[in-house]
Parts: C-alpha cells; structure tokens; sequence
C-alpha cells in the first residue's frame, strides 16, 4: 500500500514601496465609432443641414445651406481628469477639449474649465450612438446633448435619413 502526500507551497510578496494614486488621463483620441459626418435635418428648410464631421483627433460643428453659420472646430486634447484646479485660459488652449467615456457615453469637455468636480456644470457634450426604429428597421445614430439638457438632438450617417426626422 501506498501513500501520497500533496503539500501545497504559498508565497506571500510584500510590496517595497507605497502605492500612489494612478493618473486618470482622458483620451488621445475619439472612438471609430464617433467619427465620420453626422447629418441632421432643419424643421421647415428641406436643402439645410446642421452637421458635426468627427475625426481621431478634432469635431467640426457647421452648417449645410445655412447663411451666417460660421464652423466651430474644436481639437482633443489629452487632460489629467483628477486635476482640482482649471487651467488657464489662452490662445492655445482656447479650442481644445478633453474626451473621455462616461457611462457609456463620449464626452467631450471643454479643457481650460475643466475639473474632476465641475465638469458637469461647465459646458461639455455628450455623444453617444444608439438605434432607433425607422420603417421596422434599427437605424444607427448619434444622439448628442449639451450640459444637462434632458432629450438629445439625433444626427444621421446620411442626408436622406436627416430629412425624416428634421430638428
């Protein structure tokens, strides 16, 4: 008759230094789902369009067919998002904006007002793509809303499905 005998061996590691806080960074650049031109149709105006054309590192808000409309062009930039205290505002900075995912939604902050306490406060947009029905089919979209406004402006992949569901 034989016996086996299993022992079992355990290391225990002690860290040698203090752990510190890990900077949370936002992002370099926007997701592939955001990016490409958005569409959304104008109440009343067939041939207008308000527009939102995203790339990796910049979004371009602008106007199709619309007079005195001046694009808005603002450029990601990347932010410690535990910082407490606002930058400074200047030339360089006065277009940048931070972008970071927050349940579940893309949101893009203005970077010289942001802090880990205010942002919700402060001007910031936020994107997230989403469905919805349209003639028994799922349709992709870009809802988009400003602060706190509670029901989000939909923007289209494509100028057609803008023109049903105008703003």
């Amino acid at each position: 008759m034989a016996v086996a005998t299993f022992g079992v061996v355990g290391v225990i590691a002690t860290p040698t230094s203090t752990a510190q806080a890990q900077t949370k960074m936002s992002m370099k650049s926007i997701p592939k789902a955001y990016r490409g031109t958005w569409y959304q149709g104008v109440k009343g105006a067939p041939t207008s369009y308000m527009a939102v054309r995203v790339s990796a590192k910049s979004y371009t808000w602008f106007t199709i067919n619309i007079k005195y409309q001046v694009p808005t062009k603002y450029r990601i930039h990347q932010l410690n998002l535990n910082r407490s205290k606002a930058a400074k505002l200047t030339a360089k900075n006065s277009d940048w904006n931070a972008a970071f995912m927050n349940r579940h939604q893309l949101v893009l902050a203005s970077w010289p007002d942001y802090t880990k306490t205010t942002w919700r406060k402060n001007y910031s947009e936020m994107m997230k793509i989403t469905t919805i029905k349209y003639k028994g089919k799922r349709v992709k979209v870009l809802a988009s809303r400003i602060d706190l406004q509670k029901h989000p402006d939909y923007y289209f992949k494509t100028k057609t499905m803008a023109k049903h569901f105008p703003y």
